[in-house]
């Protein structure tokens, strides 16, 4: 799959799915615009020629993707850390930081219950689409499809995993992404490391460092009965 199509993907069915729910359930015609827009980004991603020599044409439709996540974070008030779930999908709680992700997760934009209420999206990452090998996984997304770094360090500590991202030329994403979800290359990173070893991982803590980055997450558990 050449550079570029697995967010591409994402960004068509998330965007539509984003308007779907915006404008029939909501009634959020902002929201709506917004997944319209996420949408036809995705198609402009997909249809990007493969190979193609403009590296700025590129990092511009991550950035459209980034802002996009962060505009949707702002519409809900989000601030708390994200947690990255093992099937690739991902949860931001909506006050509060979490223990414990819900057992029960609706496809909807909104899901839990009182008390525990989180923010669903779903990450263009696929458990189905990678190796059980964490390092193996993360360089053959972010190296080798994204080209969003040289290369991804992983050291391990009981339940913690460290991460240290090599050379970082993602595009820069707004305070409130980073806040919740870390710069743009950690946030691809922590969805790989969730889905390629079936955990759930919450990020803990993420620094840059002269054009690295280091990320730490730790591994949290679902309620009981959880089917992640």
């Amino acid at each position: 799959m050449r550079r570029g199509d697995i967010l591409g993907i994402f960004l068509v069915f998330w965007g539509l799915s984003l308007s779907i729910y915006s404008y029939e359930v909501l009634g959020d015609i902002p929201l709506t615009a917004l997944g319209a827009g996420a949408f036809v980004t995705g198609i402009s991603l997909l249809s990007t020629v493969s190979k193609s020599p403009y590296r700025e044409a590129f990092d511009l439709l991550l950035k459209a993707y980034a802002d996009n996540i962060s505009r949707v974070l702002e519409e809900f008030g989000a601030s708390s850390r994200a947690v990255y779930l093992s099937n690739g999908s991902i949860l931001v709680p909506l006050g509060g930081s979490p223990r414990k992700v819900p057992s029960k997760i609706q496809n909807s934009l909104i899901v839990g219950e009182r008390g525990g209420y989180y923010l669903f999206i779903q990450s263009p990452i696929s458990s189905e689409d990678l190796s059980p090998d964490i390092e193996t996984s993360l360089h053959s997304v972010l190296v080798d499809s994204l080209g969003l770094c040289d290369s991804v360090m992983v050291s391990r500590n009981d339940e913690k995993i460290i991460l240290k991202i090599k050379n970082s030329r993602a595009s820069q994403v707004s305070a409130r992404f980073s806040q919740v979800l870390g710069p743009l290359a950690a946030h691809f990173a922590c969805s790989i490391v969730a889905a390629s070893s079936r955990a759930n991982y919450s990020l803990e803590d993420v620094r840059e460092e002269k054009g690295d980055i280091i990320a730490s997450l730790v591994m949290i558990d679902a309620e009981k009965g959880s089917s992640f």
